[in-house]
């Protein structure tokens, strides 16, 4: 994986004859001077959305505001304003302390969105409405949801805090020309394909196989790998790898655990499985042993003028669609490629893990009823949640919003592995 102008209403003025005006004038003494008032005109609910909880740069505002105009030229009674709280760096903690002020005042916002399934279990208990009664009441079209797009966000006991507009594939970022550097063959492109090493050797391209290839692209500043004498782990000018935008349950969603992590009673710690044991030893050993994927104390120089992907000195990042943001000053030639596959399945097990982005009501709101409106509109309308998941990188919940977005997306979607995963995106659970 997000300042404006406030809007204002115009009110137009006809010029009459004087006359008419005169006689207008005494129209409305004799009404006043009867008692009668005039009608007033009903009032506007104002819906507040605070974005920025997921991070996002400004460049973003004029999209936003774009969809502000839209809504409220097609509604009279309830009027929207998207309150921006962008950062630098991606500042995604300053707004979430932004947030934590604003639920504690007199004047919290009503909605609040883009924001993922981490961001919504971070907040206080009670922080949000409970949507199963809405969707009970005022459901989302079956033609276009199903029980499992509208419950990406439910919670162990049932309840459900946010929609989702859109979900984000992931999949290998991959710097070709690192690759043809070291003179290692590139991994497939294809789900389940083997790994052709430059010996010809035919392997499965799995979590240990990219190991291996990650370790032969690795070089340090004098040109050597890990494993060769004299390599320098403290002069690493290309890393194999790395995933570290990433929370642990994601990146570990790829060796094949049984959930994620939690039990379904929703009490239940189950990360002393198998899969996280093994996820926990392969990222153990390729930081510390085997030195293809960055330390902690280096990622701040990895991307301390961009992206670390942007970097060039990554040669495998592993990441969402939503990272697509982070790619556009790359130097270098790249795309995407496949995920790999759970160890021990003979490459046929790829487990690529969805990130969901969407909207929640604040159960502070006094405007429920208008916000839920709002929310239906932005998750639900073909045109908007299209253009929310351009701006986003996300591919739209709504299935009915798929042919707008497809007319509009960005270049890069239609890489082949992209639209392979976007085919299996009904069979994938986001994480």
């Amino acid at each position: 994986m997000h300042q404006h102008s406030p809007r204002q209403l115009v009110f137009s003025v006809w010029r009459y004859p004087k006359s008419l005006l005169m006689g207008l004038a005494l129209v409305i003494q004799v009404i006043f001077a009867a008692g009668v008032t005039t009608p007033t005109s009903a009032a506007v609910t104002r819906i507040k959305i605070f974005v920025g909880l997921t991070g996002g740069y400004s460049d973003l505002d004029p999209s936003y505001n774009a969809l502000v105009a839209k809504w409220d030229d097609q509604h009279q009674d309830i009027k929207i304003e998207f309150d921006f709280h962008f950062y630098p760096n991606n500042g995604a903690q300053l707004a979430q302390n932004e947030l934590a002020r604003e639920l504690t005042g007199k004047t919290p916002p009503d909605i609040v969105g883009p924001m993922g399934i981490a961001a919504t279990d971070t907040q206080p208990t009670g922080t949000w409405t409970d949507l199963v009664p809405l969707l009970a009441n005022d459901p989302l079209s079956k033609d276009d949801f199903t029980d499992q797009s509208t419950g990406y966000f439910k919670t162990p006991d049932g309840k459900i805090p946010a929609l989702g507009t859109g979900v984000y594939p992931s999949f290998l970022f991959v710097n070709e020309d690192a690759f043809k550097n070291a003179g290692i063959p590139l991994p497939p492109k294809a789900l389940g394909v083997p790994y052709v090493d430059k010996d010809g050797n035919s392997k499965p391209w799995d979590w240990d196989t990219l190991a291996e290839v990650a370790q032969q692209v690795t070089t340090d500043k004098s040109g050597k790998h890990p494993g060769d004498k004299g390599f320098n782990s403290y002069a690493i000018s290309m890393y194999g790898f790395a995933s570290y935008y990433n929370f642990f349950r994601d990146a570990a969603a790829g060796f094949g655990p049984q959930d994620a992590g939690l039990a379904a009673d929703g009490k239940t710690a189950t990360f002393d499985q198998t899969a996280y044991q093994n996820a926990v030893q392969w990222y153990q050993d390729g930081i510390f042993k085997n030195h293809f994927i960055p330390p902690k104390y280096q990622e701040n120089q990895l991307q301390a003028t961009s992206s670390p992907f942007e970097s060039g000195k990554i040669a495998m990042w592993y990441s969402h669609t939503w990272f697509l943001c982070c790619t556009y000053n790359a130097k270098f030639n790249w795309t995407a490629y496949a995920p790999p596959a759970v160890s021990g399945t003979n490459g046929q097990t790829v487990i690529s893990p969805l990130n969901a982005d969407g909207f929640g009501i604040i159960d502070k709101s006094t405007n429920k009823d208008a916000a839920w409106q709002v929310l239906k509109w932005l998750v639900s309308d073909p045109d908007t949640a299209a253009q929310l998941c351009v701006m986003w990188n996300c591919v739209p919940n709504s299935l009915s919003a798929r042919g707008n977005w497809l007319s509009i997306r960005p270049s890069q979607w239609s890489i082949p592995i992209i639209q392979k995963l976007i085919r299996c995106h009904k069979s994938l659970e986001p994480r």
